[in-house]
């Protein structure tokens, strides 16, 4: 709700300005305004085609923002489940690393959709070529594995080399989300559309008409401020990226190593089934074709 917030701040100070024009229009003498009517429509004209680029630039960079993080965030989860086919293929000596990917997702949907915390804490720790704690143990666990034969030394091989990129991709995610739309960037923009509302004000004759239009040109700022913001971080505000299909390779994982266990302790056969009966008491019991 905080994108909310300064959106309803950017409209709050666009909305006053423009009264705060009509207040000044009401003051000043008439012929003063005609006369100085041309410097202002020019002026005004000038800051609404600035205003109008600056929107429209930071709206496509923040869209793409989302885009690419959509993008990442895929190929993010295709990589997590090729990594556990890895270790499971690898045999019981990766099990624990098993364990330490699922804590890992765990961590990764804490630190994109609620712990904002956690992730500005994650984006200090790269700055200082450090990186979390559960990729240090993820990277530990690699180093530590020992391969016995040549298929297991190709599973490792390939797991390395899915784990970089996990790791890679995942800081290109955070780097992309602590580097949105600088504040000053958004303060000038605040800054011209109060210009021209004032403007706008200064121009208009008070009336209820121009009144709620001027409170309209403002939401519309507003709303346009509100896209760049929720687009910006795709993971936290009204605008949210869905988290059902992470919260699906969750499940996926959990389910692999539901099956995992069924398998190691093994299922009881049904009663009857412990014994089967012999090959021959089958075959004797078939029905005999050549007398049929």
């Amino acid at each position: 709700m905080i994108f909310v917030y300064r959106a309803a701040i950017v409209a709050g100070a666009t909305f006053v300005s423009a009264l705060a024009g009509f207040a000044a229009h009401w003051a000043l003498p008439a012929a003063y305004m005609v006369e100085s009517k041309s410097m202002v429509g020019s002026v005004l004209g000038l800051v609404a085609s600035l205003l109008s680029l600056v929107l429209s630039l930071l709206i496509w960079t923040s869209h793409n923002l989302a885009t690419s993080q959509q993008a990442q965030l895929q190929t993010l989860c295709n990589s997590i489940i090729r990594l556990d086919f890895m270790l499971e293929s690898y045999g019981c000596g990766a099990k624990r690393g098993r364990a330490l990917l699922r804590e890992h997702v765990r961590h990764l949907r804490k630190r994109l959709w609620y712990d904002l915390h956690e992730r500005r804490h994650v984006h200090r720790a790269i700055s200082q070529a450090d990186l979390p704690e559960d990729m240090h143990s993820m990277i530990a666990f690699f180093v530590s594995l020992r391969p016995a034969n040549d298929e297991q030394r190709q599973y490792l091989a390939s797991a390395r080399d899915i784990v970089g990129a996990i790791i890679e991709t995942q800081l290109t995610m955070i780097r992309s989300l602590d580097s949105r739309a600088p504040l000053l960037l958004l303060v000038v923009v605040l800054g011209w559309s109060c210009v021209l509302f004032f403007g706008y004000g200064l121009l208009s004759d008070v009336d209820a008409l121009t009144i709620a239009m001027a409170a309209l040109g403002a939401i519309c700022v507003a709303s346009a401020v509100l896209l760049i913001l929720e687009q910006s971080d795709p993971y936290s505000g009204l605008f949210r990226m869905p988290q059902e299909g992470f919260d699906g390779l969750i499940r996926v994982l959990m389910k692999v190593e539901e099956m995992a266990a069924d398998a190691e302790t093994g299922v009881r056969a049904p009663i009857g089934a412990e014994n089967p009966p012999p090959l021959a008491s089958k075959i004797s019991s078939q029905p005999d074709l050549d007398s049929a």
